[in-house]
């Protein structure tokens, strides 16, 4: 940054996608706003400014075919395509309903159906399911078409400088992890002062990669809006599977993960050390760096640059969220000299809630609330831990097709985000975990299977774990790590659980253990699907 330039924030409030696409533009204008891969070793790049234009061109292709306020599905892999028809289809006052492209056939009918879609936007890849869904009664949109769609010339069409607030921008179908999906209704204001709230709480930077699929809400503001706000060039990555090579390729300066992934980050780390025999010299490095830090000396940057060129060289901080975030990653990486920001969002939030800063994080907590947010706890227990609530202009309208369920979910104007925690004195948030998660024993005691997984997954034997109960009794369902050495997979997981056991009061000790052969089944954003089916005594238990 040129000494004399000032950092660009928004200085307004912005209400709707139009007033954040022209604040792009008139701030940050030719400067890279994305870029992404043409083949192995060459990029395209756009600009703030050419942005605009094909933004401003697709939704006048679209509104010739008569799609104005209509609902419109998005489904594909990460893609500049991907994102100028989001914003085309929102800008022109239309909805967009993005779906998640490993869904069934089945389901997409059903959210096809449930939301009135009258056009399918897809990339060649689903084109198969994408067309059974539609059945031909749909306009249907290959994203290859939307490159041409970009260039045509829109004559006297004009995006509307703004639109209300409380449009809806999208229909979001949560894929969740118990239950039949709903469908979240979000506006225009929801999603865009969600971003230009998290502007103001996260740090700088020039350069990010966009890995998050951007079909999922937190993908969408934390990967794609908030670095547009700060006018950061942003990298689309078109695939998770692709994470390490991306990051060498286009060596971002931060990126916007959920916690498997940080997980697997900081796993190879120390494994490429082990393996270069250099494990031994690492730890010693860390300890070293610990101590100093003490003393205000920091020489992270330099103890660790070998691990922070294995990150592509430039890596100053990691956003983490979609799920609880294990302390022993996010102090991990600050001791490489990687910032790691933990925060917490829920889909009807738009997502964000919290997030830790800068000068303002306890790597416990997931942060402090956001500007246009308030949280409170209600029913509180005598540790303080109760029901988290939310209220602000980030919460959404309602559900699709779900009145009950969206009266439910309201407690005197603020939502109740099934989940449950505390917040200290200086408003940092902590949770515990979800109530429909809760185990609530006979002796009346309250235990929350998250914290006791967090826990158990820290042994290198246990992969992966979910713990309920089951006829009575806390049960720990575990995946094992067949990748620990040592061969005796049962033992080594009885040893596991007997010293949790020891570690805890007896009312968390875990009775009973089942050992899996396969992995729990995942949502996209990698967070394990809670099954339940209901016992004889009425109880909810894993499937």
């Amino acid at each position: 940054m040129r000494r004399n330039e000032k950092k660009q924030k928004p200085s307004l409030p912005l209400h709707s996608f139009n007033e954040m696409l022209r604040f792009c533009r008139d701030t940050f204008g030719d400067r890279p706003a994305f870029s992404y891969r043409i083949n192995k070793e060459e990029t395209e790049t756009v600009t703030f400014h050419a942005f605009y234009l094909d933004v401003l061109r697709l939704s006048g292709s679209f509104s010739r075919f008569g799609l104005s306020e209509k609902r419109i599905a998005l489904i594909g892999a990460n893609s500049y395509e991907w994102i100028v028809s989001y914003f085309a289809v929102v800008c022109l006052g239309a909805r967009v309903v993005p779906v998640d492209k490993e869904i069934p056939e089945a389901e997409l009918v059903s959210i096809l159906k449930r939301s009135g879609c009258a056009a399918v936007i897809y990339s060649e890849e689903y084109a198969g399911k994408a067309k059974a869904a539609a059945k031909d009664a749909l306009l249907l949109f290959p994203l290859s078409q939307i490159r041409s769609l970009m260039k045509t010339d829109c004559g006297d069409f004009r995006l509307a400088d703004s639109l209300p607030g409380e449009t809806e921008a999208c229909v979001v179908f949560t894929s969740g992890t118990t239950g039949r999906s709903k469908g979240v209704l979000l506006s225009h204001e929801n999603l865009v002062s969600d971003a230009v709230a998290c502007t103001r709480a996260v740090e700088d930077y020039k350069k990010c990669l966009l890995i998050l699929p951007a079909h999922h809400t937190f993908g969408l503001v934390a990967g794609i809006l908030v670095p547009m706000l700060k006018g950061c060039a942003l990298f689309i990555s078109s695939s998770v599977r692709r994470l390490s090579k991306d990051i060498a390729f286009f060596r971002p300066q931060a990126l916007v993960l959920v916690p498997v992934m940080a997980e697997t980050l900081y796993k190879k780390i120390w494994a490429a050390a082990e393996a270069g025999g250099k494990s031994e010299k690492l730890a010693k490095a860390v300890r070293l760096s610990s101590f100093l830090l003490k003393f205000h000396i920091d020489l992270r940057r330099k103890l660790f640059r070998e691990v922070i060129d294995s990150l592509g060289g430039e890596l100053q901080g990691i956003v983490c969220g979609g799920a609880a975030a294990d302390e022993e990653y996010s102090k991990g990486f600050f001791r490489f000299g990687i910032d790691f920001f933990s925060g917490y969002g829920i889909t009807e939030c738009s997502p964000v809630v919290s997030v830790n800063r800068k000068n303002a994080c306890r790597p416990l907590s997931v942060g402090q609330k956001l500007s246009c947010n308030q949280i409170r706890i209600t029913d509180k227990d005598e540790n303080g831990i109760g029901n988290v609530e939310v209220k602000g202009t980030n919460v959404f309208s309602g559900y699709l097709d779900s009145p009950e369920e969206e009266a439910d979910s309201f407690n005197d104007g603020w939502f109740r985000t099934g989940d449950i925690g505390k917040t200290d004195k200086d408003g940092f948030l902590y949770l515990t975990g979800r109530k429909k998660n809760l185990i609530i024993l006979s002796n009346g005691k309250n235990v929350s299977p998250e914290e006791m997984e967090t826990v158990l997954s820290r042994n290198p034997c246990i992969r992966e774990v979910v713990v309920y109960e089951k006829d009575g009794k806390i049960t720990a369902e575990i995946f094992p790590d067949k990748r620990n050495p040592g061969g005796q997979t049962e033992k080594n997981i009885n040893d596991a659980v007997n010293a949790f056991n020891k570690s805890e009061p007896a009312y968390k000790n875990i009775e009973k253990v089942v050992i899996r052969d396969c992995a729990f089944e995942k949502t996209t954003t990698m967070k394990i699907i809670r099954k339940y089916e209901k016992t004889e005594k009425g109880d909810n238990v894993h499937a």
